[in-house]
């Protein structure tokens, strides 16, 4: 198995739906985009698209403060800054 891009209590922010040329899976909830967060889980998704195509990707979950455990997909995260 590969290694995870981000690793557990790792700070990320959720990128916007503009930023993103390409989005894939799993999309985050849209009031979770452009907030920061913390990796809880790092692991794979497996699903299937509207066409009945499979696939398995990387995913996370990340703790928002006010909202809690999200579930998103690694095309959608970036490392944050460290808090001061």
């Amino acid at each position: 198995m590969v290694s995870p891009k981000f690793e557990s209590t790792q700070r990320v922010r959720v990128r916007e739906i503009g930023e993103i040329e390409n989005p894939g899976k799993p999309v985050p909830l849209e009031k979770v985009m452009g907030l920061f967060g913390i990796v809880e889980t790092a692991g794979r998704v497996y699903g299937t698209d509207a066409d009945s195509a499979k696939y398995l990707i990387p995913a996370y979950f990340v703790r928002v403060d006010g909202i809690g455990p999200v579930l998103v997909g690694e095309e959608w995260l970036e490392d944050a800054p460290a808090e001061d």
